[in-house]
């Protein structure tokens, strides 16, 4: 399964977007609410993450990118049947 989630990308993300949640709490919020509601989307994680997004900005679009793959991985790591999971605290 390759599918890894690298934690320094997703700090960086986190960092650039300037939110204030950290890598694990983001990440959790993800966990749980796809846990809780199968039908997730991915606006739905980053309504709760994320103060604003301007897609227009193509720095921010870039790191839109760069979630919404965090969000497709993590999705995919919950699903796995042999129980690939990493959870991304420091």
């Amino acid at each position: 399964m390759d599918n890894l989630i690298d934690y320094d990308q997703v700090k960086s993300v986190l960092h650039h977007l300037n939110t204030d949640d950290t890598i694990a709490s983001a990440h959790g919020i993800l966990c749980g609410f796809a846990c809780i509601k199968p039908d997730l989307a991915l606006d739905d994680w980053l309504g709760e993450v994320l103060v604003s997004i301007d897609l227009n900005n193509l720095s921010e679009k870039s790191a839109h990118e760069q979630l919404a793959q965090i969000y497709n991985n993590t999705l995919l790591q919950l699903g796995d049947a042999t129980l690939n999971f990493q959870l991304l605290i420091a």
